[in-house]
């Protein structure tokens, strides 16, 4: 039979863990809607950039192969921006920070 003491030491843990994996899943989903804001800024900035250029050539807005071409022009130059930034990732200038970080928090428990 397990000791109480055991039991209260396994759901303290378990509190913890909790508490740890809502922290890290609210500062997901707040960064997520800071991503989400930027990401339709960007597109706002894309698709007048994108119209622009089709203005300096005076090419007719309406006519749907235009569209065609700026939803593609806008796509080849969002898929480059993500892959840059997918690369820029990989080498994080915050990585040692991180480390850093990490190494502060208190170790996991296994709950048995």
């Amino acid at each position: 039979m397990k000791k109480l003491g055991d039991f209260t030491k396994n759901a303290q843990d378990a509190v913890v863990e909790i508490e740890k994996e809502v922290t890290m899943r609210t500062g997901t989903a707040i960064a997520a809607g800071f991503a989400f804001v930027m990401a339709l800024t960007w597109n706002d900035f894309i698709k007048d950039a994108v119209n622009k250029i089709f203005e300096v050539f005076k090419f007719d807005k309406d006519i749907i192969f235009v569209r065609l071409l700026v939803a593609l022009l806008t796509t080849l130059i969002c898929v480059v921006g993500i892959y840059y930034f997918s690369k820029l990732g990989k080498k994080s200038i915050y990585q040692p920070t991180l480390d850093k970080f990490i190494s502060t928090l208190p170790e996991k428990k296994k709950v048995v």
